[in-house]
């Protein structure tokens, strides 16, 4: 009963759950982040702690990878 229970929250906990795309840097820095735009030379986002927040810019060439939601 225990199990189903647990089962039952994480699946409701997960409907909570915002989706947010990863971007990971070639130092091996991962930032949680909302992807607002790519440019030729540069990656905008919002870190997904504080989606309001400013904007935060990376520059394509320090970025290994962005995994989308």
């Amino acid at each position: 009963m225990k199990q189903f229970f647990a089962f039952v929250m994480v699946l409701l906990s997960a409907s909570f759950l915002q989706a947010q795309d990863v971007i990971t840097l070639r130092t091996g820095e991962t930032i949680n982040a909302k992807v607002s735009e790519v440019g030729i030379n540069e990656v905008r986002y919002f870190k997904s702690s504080n989606i309001n927040g400013p904007v935060y810019v990376a520059i394509k060439t320090d970025i290994s990878q962005i995994v989308y939601e």
